[in-house]
């Protein structure tokens, strides 16, 4: 029984990220990107779905570049260069990102 707890809660964890995934896009199609951004950075401190972490990174960035706040979006540059759980084809998609030469140098 002890086990079933845990796995019972993960799952529920792992739709509340789902959740949040959804509402940080219609904030961000609502132009509220600040507040995109803090979903953002909240599932970023998550465990949770690993291989979604670079496109995070690249909408935080995104929507740093749309509020004009430059030490924001250099500084999530710098962490998802240095987040190790981001793979390197993550740097290299197609996806808009406004400093994509930014990754190439550090790299």
């Amino acid at each position: 029984m002890t086990s079933f707890i845990p796995l019972l809660f993960s799952s529920l964890e792992t739709s509340f990220t789902y959740i949040a995934l959804v509402l940080a896009e219609v904030y961000e199609r609502q132009r509220k990107y600040l507040l995109a951004n803090l979903i953002y950075e909240l599932l970023l401190i998550l465990p949770y779905i690993q291989h979604r972490r670079g496109r995070w990174y690249k909408r935080l960035c995104i929507n740093y570049d749309h509020l004009k706040m430059t030490n924001g979006l250099l500084s999530s540059i710098v962490r998802g260069i240095l987040d190790i759980n981001i793979m390197v084809s993550a740097f290299f998609s197609p996806a808009p990102l406004p400093m994509n030469n930014f990754y190439l140098v550090l790299r």
